[in-house]
């Protein structure tokens, strides 16, 4: 597309540039992935399981929730076959936000499925790879990490895969396409309407997704999630 053709149909709205610009700033006080810790690239991971066809709020609820509870220890979880059980049961509570109209928690949607995705995930990561840090030191590439991890973990498909490795501050040129980036692509009229979202169509909606960024000379990773930020309140 000749670039004087991107232009004119791309104009990111103002709100979202400045987003964009407060959240590079903040990231550039951030840690590294290589500086956190095991523990808590492991909540993120179990974050962004929790967070496939939920609403986020929903997901960050719950794994604050089985923080709380010391349920998110990969040793515990590994010598305890229970665990999943365990998990799901304190999934099953009414514990999530946003509260319902007479004020009480929500239950999160998938108790045992996602309880045994995220024990399944940790046999994979912490009983064939050692740690989940030892085996992102091994990727050779963002693309690579998203794929491997998209195919090897279960609950995680290329969305949440992308957002895992951006959240950590792995990946910079990954995007991740939900409802609310799909809705930002429509009003610039760059796509119609998608039946549904498969793996060839995630790449396609990406690969937009990177040329504006390029063509405005910015990050994916901060665009991406300024526009996350931008139209969840426009899609209330």
């Amino acid at each position: 597309m000749p670039k004087s053709v991107f232009a004119s149909q791309t104009t990111i709205p103002q709100p979202i540039l400045e987003m964009y610009y407060d959240m590079e700033q903040r990231l550039l006080k951030r840690k590294t992935w290589q500086e956190i810790s095991d523990q808590d690239l492991w909540n993120e991971l179990c974050l962004c399981i929790l967070a496939s066809n939920v609403p986020f709020e929903q997901a960050q609820s719950a794994i604050e929730h089985l923080k709380q509870n010391n349920l998110t220890e990969p040793h515990w979880i590994l010598k305890n076959p229970n665990s999943w059980k365990i998990i799901a049961t304190e999934l099953s509570k009414p514990i999530c936000l946003p509260r319902k109209k007479d004020g009480e928690f929500r239950k999160y949607r998938f108790p045992n499925v996602r309880a045994k995705n995220i024990a399944n995930a940790c046999s994979f990561l912490y009983s064939t790879n050692g740690s989940l840090k030892n085996l992102l030191k091994h990727f050779e590439s963002e693309e690579f990490a998203r794929n491997y991890l998209s195919k090897n973990i279960s609950g995680l498909g290329l969305k949440e895969s992308s957002h895992f490795l951006r959240n950590i501050g792995y990946a910079t040129s990954l995007a991740i396409i939900d409802v609310h980036i799909i809705s930002f692509l429509k009003n610039l009229k760059l796509i119609s309407e998608i039946s549904s979202l498969t793996d060839s169509k995630y790449y396609e909606l990406e690969d937009k997704m990177r040329k504006l960024a390029n063509f405005y000379g910015i990050s994916l990773a901060i665009l991406d999630n300024a526009i996350w930020n931008y139209m969840k309140f426009r899609l209330k």
